[in-house]
């Protein structure tokens, strides 16, 4: 008797470790304990919000033995504006050449996006620019995708379509890559085609981000095909 009693004991005893050492087992994985942040704003919590201010010094490498540089400014103006008879919020955007003698190479530019009003259906409504597409005139998009709060790594969506009186269109996309260090990169790509399909420019936009949207640091890739010149240009940002 003594001995059965024991056996039980002993098969019981047996029993709770197995169980305990599975379930240990099972909290380290990371899936009950920890589990990692894979989202990636896309935009800082305060954006959208009037007064909003990034700016950055960039600087490139040499082309035909000038130097590129730039001072790139974008802020949230604090007015209201109706676009289409939906409320939007209006972002300036400035890339400033530093320089006369680099004028020819990079031109500075200046764009005005419209965006909609509403967090949970954010989208581009219309955009102003420099030339040869712009000169201070709203266009509308012709289209637009709805742009997520957050995304993870691989991530991708279309931005807007504008298509411009010459034929021409232009398309932005956006995505999300892994920079490491926890880090992503969120990337703004802009073609415009003319009518028969012909890139006309290029630009990407890189912004180093966190998981909240701040934005550490950013890169700007032109390319003119019809001079085959590509100018890469990055800085750190600053609030």
């Amino acid at each position: 008797m003594h001995n059965m009693h024991y056996k039980k004991v002993l098969r019981f005893m047996l029993f709770l470790s197995m169980t305990f050492l599975f379930l240990n087992c099972g909290g380290k994985d990371g899936s009950s304990e920890h589990k990692e942040n894979n989202d990636f704003k896309l935009f800082p919590d305060n954006f959208f919000i009037p007064d909003y201010h990034e700016s950055s010094t960039l600087t490139g490498k040499e082309i035909e033995g000038l130097k590129i540089s730039a001072f790139y400014n974008l802020n949230n103006d604090s007015d209201s504006y109706v676009i289409n008879g939906e409320y939007a919020v209006l972002i300036n955007e400035t890339i400033t050449t530093l320089g006369n003698a680099e004028m020819w190479l990079m031109p500075s530019t200046y764009r005005t996006i419209y965006f909609s009003n509403s967090p949970t259906n954010r989208r581009m409504l219309a955009q102003s620019k420099s030339p040869p597409y712009g000169y201070g005139i709203t266009i509308p998009c012709t289209s637009a995708g709805t742009l997520p709060l957050s995304a993870k790594i691989g991530d991708s969506g279309m931005v807007a379509t504008f298509t411009y009186d010459d034929g021409a269109v232009e398309n932005i996309f956006w995505k999300i890559t892994d920079a490491a260090n926890d880090l992503a990169n969120l990337i703004l790509s802009t073609t415009i085609t003319d009518p028969d399909g012909n890139a006309k420019s290029s630009e990407e936009d890189i912004y180093l981000i966190d998981h909240e949207g701040n934005r550490k640091s950013i890169t700007v890739i032109m390319y003119n095909p019809i001079d085959d010149i590509t100018m890469t240009l990055s800085g750190d940002i600053t609030y």
